[in-house]
């Protein structure tokens, strides 16, 4: 019998190479991804504050300018979902208010900050639960 003296193929140290740099790169590339997901679990806490403050305005607009009657709202509540407001299913409004200012908290399920818009600013702030003032 003849042998063939043509033999191809990856040896067994090429292979641990190419497997050495798939290694590599994925432990590169999995921390960035994981940011990455961070930052669209932030977006969707802060486009939820925003969803429930424009609902906040349009019910002081449907009631002479005050937001007395959505002080301890909820995500469910009538008075935000009556003004078309949908939040997202990881986050948790509650709107504190008088008859002339409001506060919206916001808890997303995956992160470990809370989310505070005012109606004095417009701003969201995020910090550790508790830690911003209404």
């Amino acid at each position: 019998m003849k042998r063939n003296t043509n033999d191809s193929g990856f040896t067994l140290i090429e292979m641990l190479v190419v497997l050495i740099i798939i290694g590599i790169l994925a432990a590169i590339a999995i921390p960035a991804f994981l940011a990455q997901q961070e930052k669209g679990w932030r977006a969707q806490a802060v486009s939820d504050m925003k969803n429930a403050a424009t609902a906040v305005e349009s019910y002081a607009t449907d009631t002479g300018g005050s937001y007395a009657g959505v002080d301890g709202a909820d995500e469910s509540s009538l008075a935000l979902v009556g003004q078309g407001f949908r939040h997202g299913s990881l986050v948790a409004v509650t709107v504190e208010s008088t008859t002339d200012y409001y506060c919206i908290r916001g808890l997303h399920n995956l992160l470990a900050d809370e989310f505070v818009l005012r109606n004095a600013d417009g701003v969201v702030d995020h910090g550790p639960p508790g830690s911003i003032p209404c």
